[in-house]
């Protein structure tokens, strides 16, 4: 067995332990991706304001992870609570995923940038970016654990 053998066997190996988890990673950084993407439109082509850009972006990527995530990150061989249910229960994460996501947002957007001399609806699209990104990636901790363990289950 070569070296690179063993690196291909262990990837795989690795992979299929975490497969859900890297399942939710892609999935999720394509909504993630869609919802920085929209952001960063209706913020600086149609000036609206942060927090607002925030949730427009944040609806963006609603559909697609949820159709991502139900049929391919956390899809079931059997077709219960497939359909409405398994779509609030989704709902339901998404909206605890959504106040998680807005209130970093809001902390990284708003209190951080004045200690630096920063104000975000001023000065270019830095912090803003950066408040997105860390409403994201923390709302994705949380969300993948009750998709995963509660409305995917």
């Amino acid at each position: 067995m070569t070296m690179m053998d063993g690196l291909c066997t262990s990837v795989r190996s690795l992979l299929a332990r975490y497969e859900s988890v890297v399942k939710f990673m892609i999935v999720g950084g394509g909504a993630t991706l869609c919802h920085m993407a929209a952001a960063n439109v209706v913020r600086f082509l149609y000036d609206v304001g942060p927090q607002m850009s925030n949730v427009i972006g944040y609806c963006t990527g609603f559909f697609l992870s949820f159709f991502g995530h139900k049929f391919w990150s956390f899809a079931k061989t059997s077709q219960e609570e497939q359909g409405l249910h398994t779509f609030l229960k989704f709902g339901v994460v998404t909206a605890v995923g959504f106040g998680v996501n807005n209130g970093v947002f809001f902390v990284f957007c708003k209190q951080i940038p004045p200690l630096f001399g920063y104000e975000v609806a001023s000065e270019g699209g830095l912090w803003f970016n950066v408040s997105l990104a860390a409403g994201c990636l923390v709302a994705a901790a949380s969300s993948y654990c009750f998709n995963r363990f509660w409305a995917f289950k």
